[in-house]
């Protein structure tokens, strides 16, 4: 049986690091504090209920809040998708767009 939840390997999480700037020693381990963000997107629980193998949750929504409103979660992702693509053998940046006609009305409505 495949766990519903695992937390990042090493190489996943040195390059997440890289993304943080401020390099200052910490009270609380970061990695731990990210983990702690995905297992809450994962399971869906209330911050209050966070598993006692993290850090509290008090601690763990300070840095969701910050790294939300600086754009960090940005940041990460699209690190992600441009490695992905590359493992893909594609460019790292989409060239094209496809716009779906079903979103488009094909006439104008007149009151």
């Amino acid at each position: 049986m495949r766990p519903k939840y695992t937390l990042l390997t090493d190489s996943q999480w040195q390059s997440i690091e890289k993304l943080l700037t401020d390099k200052r020693k910490r009270k609380y381990c970061l990695r731990k504090i990210f983990n702690a963000i995905l297992w809450i997107c994962r399971t869906g629980c209330q911050w209050r209920n966070l598993s006692s193998e993290f850090p509290y949750w008090q601690i763990v929504y300070y840095y969701f809040n910050k790294w939300k409103k600086n754009g960090f979660f940005e940041k990460v992702m699209s690190k992600v998708v441009r490695k992905e693509r590359m493992m893909q053998g594609r460019n790292y940046a989409p060239s094209a767009a496809a716009i779906d006609s079903q979103s488009i009305k094909k006439s104008i409505y007149k009151y």
